[in-house]
């Protein structure tokens, strides 16, 4: 008998988790040098040159790498999918085979504030998600996207 494939939901936690380091490394502001220093080799920066790079100069090369490391930042309205009455944010990390994104649900009385966050993991014919309000690392990236127009610029 043929072993069955992981479903998304059996993959969607370890999925997250990689992205949320992605995450903390260029947008919490409290990943360590190490942290940083792996991130940023990842990203195809030379790690000779990594280790002679400081704290500030770190973080500056993580920040820089925010604007590339998403597909697209984009408002997906109301209807806009079968059973999809709230419209959100989406933040698109990868697409097809898996596809991956965080959703964003603003709230209705201020958009400043979030109601919910969703990390998806889509693959063929399956999806799972995770609620991900919460966590301190979706809330700076929120915080960051509100804060440089990107929310209003979609909406």
């Amino acid at each position: 008998m043929p072993k069955s494939q992981p479903t998304c939901a059996d993959r969607v936690n370890g999925s997250w988790q990689s992205t949320r380091q992605d995450l903390h490394c260029m947008y919490g502001g409290t990943a360590s040098e190490v942290e940083l220093r792996a991130f940023l080799a990842d990203q195809g920066q030379d790690a000779e040159e990594l280790r002679n790079m400081d704290r500030d100069e770190l973080d500056q090369q993580a920040a820089d790498i925010r604007g590339e490391y998403g597909l697209e930042f984009s408002y997906v309205a109301p209807d806009t999918f079968e059973d999809q009455p709230d419209g959100y944010y989406r933040y698109l990390f990868s697409t097809g085979g898996p596809g991956t994104e965080l959703r964003f649900y603003p709230r209705a009385t201020s958009e400043e504030r979030l109601d919910r966050a969703e990390y998806w993991f889509l693959d063929w014919y399956d999806g799972a998600s995770i609620t991900v309000t919460t966590d301190e690392v979706v809330q700076a990236v929120w915080e960051d996207l509100y804060d440089t127009g990107a929310v209003s610029c979609n909406y």
